[in-house]
């Protein structure tokens, strides 16, 4: 069977040794701190970022000098962008909901156990959503921590701060099922249509109808950064140094946090991943992570969520007239 192929909508493209456009923006490298917001490599290199030029410049082939690194190399992140430039992530992600970096502003106001990034850049370009925001340079992503050790204390160690910061996290309550500042929850595995949806299938209510029916108790509705994925996590021999991914944090059903780790523990972790990771890799971290989680008494009811899950592709393919 031949391979599939996909496109990814967001590809590195290289002006010279020291510009590269993705998507609508530019990424300049400096040799001294520029003027304006910039963030470093700590090799003596300072980054900034802003709109692309129009027309765009001629672009040549990649040089293996480029220090963008792409982490949407899949099937599953072709429609997003995510990529490790310096000591900072951008990530480009459809325009729904409250903006990450409002998150931020709210979680950096909060007495919190673990560091949240610092946002350097941010903006809407044709209805995406840009994110420039630090990464942790005292410890390391857990992407390729992971596979660097295979000792059981210190992986245990990792998914069990983890699990505390989602219990911390719980701690601070809502009303509805919204983002951290009343507005609409990014979280698209809640919704009740496949494919394409407007803010009116995110509304409070709808997420609420849609949990009761997948069975979650929907009386105790905590915050969660609702993206346990190992992209997310920074961390380094003492334990979790800080987590990076808030583009889906919100007000939802605690029994929702259980669950969703334990139906997709990979999320947009799930490209590069596969990519990096043996199965042995990934079926230990999903072990590990769904034990920490139990410990720190979060349910998980993956199986309704499942069933719920195929009544909503059966829906979906009812209505385009494949069933």
């Amino acid at each position: 069977m031949a391979e599939r192929t996909y496109k990814n909508e967001f590809p590195i493209e290289e002006i010279d040794d020291n510009s590269w456009i993705t998507g609508q923006v530019l990424i300049s490298r400096h040799a001294s701190k520029p003027d304006g917001p910039w963030w470093d490599d700590g090799k003596d290199a300072f980054f900034t970022i802003s709109e692309a030029p129009n027309p765009k410049p001629s672009t040549r082939p990649l040089s293996e000098s480029c220090p963008i690194v792409e982490l949407s190399c899949g099937p599953t992140t072709a429609r997003a962008g995510i990529f490790e430039v310096g000591h900072a992530y951008l990530t480009i992600d459809l325009n729904i909901g409250t903006p990450e970096h409002v998150t931020l502003g709210k979680l950096a106001e909060m007495d919190l156990s673990f560091k949240v990034p610092k946002v350097y850049y941010h903006g809407v370009h044709c209805d995406r959503y840009y994110l420039v925001c630090s990464s942790f340079p005292s410890g390391r992503n857990l992407l390729y921590a992971w596979t660097e050790t295979d000792d059981h204390d210190t992986r245990s160690l990792w998914v069990s701060q983890i699990a505390d910061a989602c219990l911390e996290l719980s701690k601070f309550r809502g009303s509805a099922i919204t983002a951290i500042d009343g507005g609409i929850l990014n979280d698209h595995l809640l919704l009740k249509e496949v494919g394409s949806a407007g803010d009116i299938d995110y509304e409070p209510e709808k997420m609420r109808e849609n949990c009761l029916e997948i069975g979650l108790d929907c009386s105790e509705l905590t915050l969660a950064f609702n993206s346990i994925q190992p992209i997310a996590f920074t961390v380094n021999n003492d334990g979790l140094v800080g987590i990076s991914s808030w583009r889906h944090a919100g007000f939802v059903p605690k029994d929702w946090i259980g669950t969703k780790v334990r139906s997709n523990d990979l999320l947009e972790s799930a490209d590069v991943c596969n990519k990096l990771w043996t199965e042995e890799d990934l079926a230990h971290w999903s072990y590990y992570i769904g034990v920490a989680m139990k410990e720190n008494g979060f349910r998980e009811f993956w199986y309704d969520f499942a069933k719920w899950n195929s009544k909503k592709a059966q829906r979906h393919m009812k209505r385009i007239g494949k069933a």
